[in-house]
């Protein structure tokens, strides 16, 4: 089957795909041959950093610059994440990997009594990269929370300073409600409604909400 049957969204999936898994396992995955996966690659620029590179060899990286990379690679975005694996010859797998093997090692490190300055160091580091995908995770739940809200056929989205029904009062109160719900700020969501918090628990008051 030639390549060109296929949609250009089932190739972005793919490309993304290879940046997960490396091209073979996609490719494997995928039903499709590595030449294929390589010839779709190339629009994305990422040929170069799919075949042989002077970059490092997976395993010659050492246990700290590997933490290094998970620690710095937490909070990057999509596009930057895929710059930066290109340019050090990685893919998603091997992220995730070390992330594991980390967290591993940190359990096992855990249950031996050892006073042992790289040890603390490292479970430092550990710490903080927890603190950052959890921040992540929450600023990622609460854009996406937004997008929904702002999707919502609603009556706000005009401005301040209008006479607002019970029944509109009502809706926009659990529109509120369910971003609120989905991980955005009751601050952010009135915001993005046109109003201010106070006014929405002005109207939960009077509508005995």
């Amino acid at each position: 089957m030639r390549s060109e049957v296929y949609s250009k969204e089932f190739k972005d999936a793919a490309v993304k795909k290879v940046i997960k898994l490396g091209p073979s396992k996609a490719a494997k995955e995928l039903g499709l041959p590595v030449s294929t996966i390589f010839g779709w690659s190339k629009m994305y620029g990422m040929s170069s950093s799919m075949k042989t590179k002077k970059t490092k060899s997976v395993d010659k990286w050492t246990p700290e610059e590997k933490l290094d990379a998970v620690i710095k690679t937490a909070t990057m975005d999509e596009l930057t994440l895929g710059e930066f694996l290109r340019r050090e010859g990685l893919f998603m797998a091997n992220l995730e990997q070390w992330k594991t093997d980390l967290t591993n090692g940190l359990k096992s490190a855990a249950g031996r009594p050892r006073k042992d300055p790289e040890l603390f160091e490292l479970r430092k580091k550990e710490e903080e990269l927890i603190r950052e995908l959890k921040r992540k995770d929450k600023a990622l739940a609460e854009f996406a929370a937004r997008v929904v809200l702002l999707k919502k056929p609603s009556f706000v989205w005009s401005g301040r300073g209008q006479l607002v029904c019970s029944d509109l009062r009502a809706i926009c109160i659990e529109l509120i409600k369910e971003a609120n719900l989905n991980g955005c700020r009751k601050e952010i969501a009135s915001k993005d409604c046109g109003l201010c918090i106070k006014t929405i628990e002005r109207w939960k008051k009077i509508l005995l909400i």
